[in-house]
């Protein structure tokens, strides 16, 4: 391990920015089961931070992702899931996993292809 010379700033992620590149990256970060799990048990504790930041760093298909993983699968309730489902539209590119292809599972509420399987999944 090489030692970090004196002096220089670490750039540490906050907890917000954590969750969206979960979000956005779940291959980088142990796979989507692993980042469900992860919201599962860590996105109560921490909803304000990850809804502050999705909101001011988010693009439109993160906080639609948002959306669906904090509110339809986990059920938390935050003011900003209302706003939020005005970004979902049909049609597009929207899935929930960018990497796999998609299914024919949907969220009506979030016009998201469900494309992971749910017994798998946290």
């Amino acid at each position: 391990m090489r030692s970090r010379p004196e002096g220089k700033p670490r750039r540490v992620a906050t907890i917000g920015r954590t969750f969206l590149h979960l979000l956005r990256e779940p291959d980088l970060c142990g796979g989507i089961y692993h980042v469900l799990d992860l919201f599962a048990l860590q996105a109560p504790r921490y909803l304000r931070l990850i809804v502050d930041e999705i909101d001011r760093h988010g693009t439109t298909i993160d906080k639609v992702r948002a959306g669906y993983v904090l509110a339809e699968r986990l059920d938390l309730t935050h003011p900003a899931f209302a706003v939020r489902r005005t970004f979902a539209q049909r049609g597009g590119s929207r899935k929930r996993y960018a990497q796999a292809g998609y299914s024919p599972r949907f969220s009506e509420t979030w016009c998201l292809s469900i494309n992971f399987e749910e017994a798998e999944a946290a």
